[in-house]
């Protein structure tokens, strides 16, 4: 008897874990975690585990996707596996079922997985009101898993189109500041809307990262739609605004500046680094994503 009390607590432990990361993960990101504390941990260790591989053989453009794939699995299994400890001491007297009267842990996995993807094969069906509302309640949280999961893959697209656009937006600016031997401190208030519209841009794009923290790990072969490699000529665009003449110019680089001190405070949940010296934690967002690592 107290086995089976254990092992149900423990079944339940399991489930709450899991669908408290899910939940943190998905609409409520925990502050300085990079998402739920499980999800979190997954993601730094597979994105370290992916970028000691030669980009030879695994182009770090496949780890986003693959952390993604993993934590949801991960949270799947935990699941399964939490359910099916529950189950296990109610087989069989607790369920009805077809064939052989002898069973273990594995028909207990069977029952769970079933339940959670909402196959309902009736092959093994509980006969007593307890279990017969945890398998529906299982069943709920399957189809609710199924639902959160595709909505949560079809919204990072989206906020992946954004940092890749501000991206080639900066990689513009500075091809062309460079080609035309501009200096931004000798600009006048013209230049004043192409700084607000990056300002702009970069708050969103930093909203992004805090509500979405997995796509951290989302990163573009091609250095014009990669963030963490163009953040730094922002930086310097941003620097030599600040010295113009022009008291509009002045005002938005340092609204400039500022949004992209608050992003890097929140990339030093992924990074590390001093908070306050921006160069710091940009230069180390950057080598954090460099093509060339793992050669």
């Amino acid at each position: 008897m107290l086995v089976d009390v254990l092992l149900a607590v423990l079944g339940g432990m399991l489930i709450a874990a899991s669908l408290f990361d899910v939940l943190s993960t998905l609409f409520r990101p925990l502050a300085g975690s990079g998402g739920g504390y499980g999800s979190a941990i997954i993601g730094r260790v597979a994105w370290r585990m992916m970028r000691i591989v030669p980009r030879s053989r695994l182009p770090l453009g496949f780890a986003g996707p693959a952390i993604m794939v993993v934590v949801i699995l991960v949270w799947i299994v935990t699941l399964i596996f939490g359910w099916a400890l529950v189950y296990w001491r109610a087989l069989p007297a607790g369920f009805a079922h077809a064939g052989n009267a002898s069973v273990d842990f594995s028909d207990a996995i069977y029952v769970s997985m079933v339940t959670l993807s909402t196959l309902g094969f009736g092959d093994i069906v509980p006969v007593t009101a307890p279990l017969r509302l945890l398998t529906a309640s299982q069943a709920l949280v399957g189809f609710s898993m199924i639902t959160a999961c595709i909505t949560w893959n079809l919204s990072v697209y989206p906020v992946l189109a954004r940092r890749r656009a501000l991206a080639y937006e900066i990689f513009l600016l500075h091809a062309t500041a460079r080609r035309w031997d501009l200096q931004f401190a000798q600009l006048d208030e013209h230049v004043e809307g192409v700084l607000r519209d990056l300002m702009r841009a970069l708050a969103a794009v930093h909203a992004d990262l805090q509500q979405f923290p997995h796509t951290y790990y989302f990163h573009s072969d091609d250095q014009r739609f990669e963030i963490s490699a163009m953040l730094p000529r922002l930086m310097e665009v941003a620097v030599a605004a600040a010295g113009s003449e022009s008291g509009a110019l002045k005002f938005q680089s340092d609204l400039l500046r500022q949004a992209l001190h608050d992003l890097a405070r929140t990339l030093t949940a992924h990074v590390g680094g001093d908070p306050d010296n921006v160069a710091e934690v940009i230069g180390r967002y950057a080598r954090d994503h460099e093509s060339g690592a793992g050669h």
